[in-house]
């Protein structure tokens, strides 16, 4: 429950920062901001059930799957709207590329440093369980 509420609170402040930016510097921050702010949301969310699933086995090889998994997912879809907007709109292109990057490597950070506490603390679990035997 801690990881998701991390995550919602990181997903407003995201949003904040997309807010503030398109009041101060609407030239730079484009409307489509906030759809590629929905699809990273949309996106972070699924590869963190993807994530949390692997790690809920127990399993190691089930971890590193779902792992490389979310990451090829996050990738390839990545991919797949980038190459859209680009055959698709010809405007803005520059715009949309830059925001379409600083929000990956955001969400990509905040999934980053999310799987680091969880493996942290699967860490401390098994450390106190090898103390007791």
């Amino acid at each position: 429950m801690l990881a998701y509420k991390n995550f919602i609170l990181f997903s407003l402040f995201v949003s904040t920062l997309i807010g503030l930016g398109q009041f101060f510097f609407p030239a730079y921050v484009l409307n489509f901001s906030w759809l590629v702010y929905l699809f990273f949301v949309f996106l972070t969310f699924v590869t963190e059930f993807l994530v949390k699933r692997g790690v809920q086995k127990g399993d190691n090889y089930d971890f590193y799957n779902s792992v490389m998994g979310s990451f090829s997912i996050r990738l390839l879809l990545s991919a797949i709207v980038l190459f859209a907007y680009y055959f698709k709109i010809e405007e803005d292109q520059l715009q949309f590329t830059i925001t379409f990057f600083v929000l990956y490597f955001l969400f990509t950070s905040f999934e980053i440093s999310s799987l680091v506490s969880i493996l942290q603390h699967n860490q401390k679990s098994v450390s106190q369980s090898d103390e007791k035997i």
